[in-house]
């Protein structure tokens, strides 16, 4: 992946690719809390829904590929 893709998880989440599992959880809750269709500030469901996808496919990759 090209390092500004906008489609690259940590672009989505606007962290590092060094950034701690403790960072990226706190940037997904962030835009958690902006983007949720139901109690967001900014709802925003297509929006919500890349930040998850993003969140999942980081933490699935730092945990090996493992569930």
């Amino acid at each position: 992946m090209k390092v500004d893709d906008p489609e690259d998880p940590y672009n989505v989440l606007e962290v590092r690719r060094d950034a701690s599992s403790i960072v990226v959880k706190a940037a997904f809750r962030s835009l958690a809390r902006e983007y949720h269709p139901d109690t967001g500030t900014h709802p925003d469901p297509r929006a919500f829904q890349r930040a998850k996808e993003a969140y999942d496919k980081i933490m699935y990759e730092r945990q090996g590929g493992v569930i």
